[in-house]
């Protein structure tokens, strides 16, 4: 008996002294926390946006023109979908579950001023209107969060990796992408692919099956000169090259100085669009070597820039294999189209 009242004592000591410590050090688990938002600005004041982890890294963007871009010297476009679902997340972020409120809490759970998993800034000009820092997980999408004007260090959810601080994954990737209806020729390869008018669909086609469908477009046709003698070329094929191109995608940046392992010297293709307004774009793309840079991707030159980009492979290949002589003629008669 009396060794079971001494179990019970020291279990209650250990209790008070897990009490004590919890209250010394600022520990305070709420669970009515303030209502509201836990961050407070103007989401269509914010004209900065720049996001730090804690190794330094750094993603900056900005708004201009309507748009936001990257705050580099080029100031290339950013994703400005993403940009503004962002704000709009933190400007409705609530806070979860108060944990703690003391200085020394904020390096145990990595939101301190200097010690964090993830800083975001938002500015309107010059002033900074909100600081938000991320720090170690709460569990599932739930993470220790402290707005940077007050101490309580609540949980929320918004994951670190949500807000990357790689910049590729905020440009926008459609951004060197040219209407196809702008372009009036391509050249690649030795051959030129010319831009005719727009063929009307046939009344007999599948197209106008109903009665009262109107007269359609198929889009345009495209001549292709260049092709050995007595070879025919392939319109709907020659279409499919320049819609490719037209939409073509990058993954990245590297940078605005060339390197051998860009494999441009010679390069993978070559190819020059012209517009209709008379401008000329040329494209050289190099399988990239440098696995550092980007692993399995090519690199893209364009004239119109001078930064270097990354295509991952998935999105070249269908290019480069639509860009072959071959795969813009017809096959001869009695040739099989399936074989290589």
């Amino acid at each position: 008996m009396q060794n079971r009242v001494r179990l019970l004592a020291v279990i209650l000591a250990v209790q008070l002294l897990l009490a004590g410590l919890l209250l010394s050090s600022g520990t305070d688990l709420r669970s009515d926390p303030d209502t509201g938002p836990l961050l407070s600005f103007d989401a269509a004041a914010v004209d900065g946006l720049t996001i730090t982890d804690g190794e330094g890294r750094e993603a900056a963007l900005l708004h201009s023109d309507d748009a936001w871009r990257l705050a580099d010297g080029e100031r290339l476009p950013a994703d400005t979908a993403r940009v503004d679902a962002l704000l709009e997340r933190l400007a409705g972020l609530e806070p979860g579950l108060t944990v703690a409120t003391s200085e020394g809490a904020r390096r145990r759970f990595k939101v301190a001023d200097d010690d964090f998993e993830r800083r975001i800034r938002l500015r309107a000009g010059d002033e900074i209107v909100a600081t938000l820092y991320l720090g170690t997980s709460e569990g599932v999408r739930r993470v220790h969060a402290r707005n940077g004007t007050g101490d309580e260090i609540v949980t929320t959810a918004l994951a670190p990796y949500e807000v990357s601080t790689e910049i590729d994954d905020w440009l926008d990737p459609t951004f060197l992408q040219v209407p196809e209806a702008e372009i009036a020729a391509l050249e690649v390869n030795g051959l030129r692919l010319t831009r005719t008018a727009a063929a009307p669909a046939s009344a007999t086609s599948e197209a106008t099956e109903e009665a009262d469908a109107p007269d359609a477009e198929i889009g345009p046709e495209w001549s292709v000169t260049g092709l050995p003698d007595g070879a025919a070329p392939d319109p709907d094929a020659a279409r499919r090259l320049v819609e490719r191109i037209a939409e073509l995608r990058v993954g990245g940046l590297l940078g605005t100085t060339e390197r051998p392992a860009f494999g441009l010297d010679p390069p993978a293709l070559a190819l020059s669009l012209e517009l209709r307004d008379g401008r000329v774009l040329e494209y050289r793309f190099g399988k990239l070597e440098d696995a550092e840079a980007g692993g399995d991707a090519y690199v893209l030159a364009v004239s119109s820039q001078r930064e270097f980009f990354r295509i991952p492979t998935y999105s070249m290949r269908p290019v480069l294999d639509a860009a072959e002589p071959d795969a813009l003629m017809i096959p001869a008669a009695g040739e099989d189209a399936a074989s290589p």
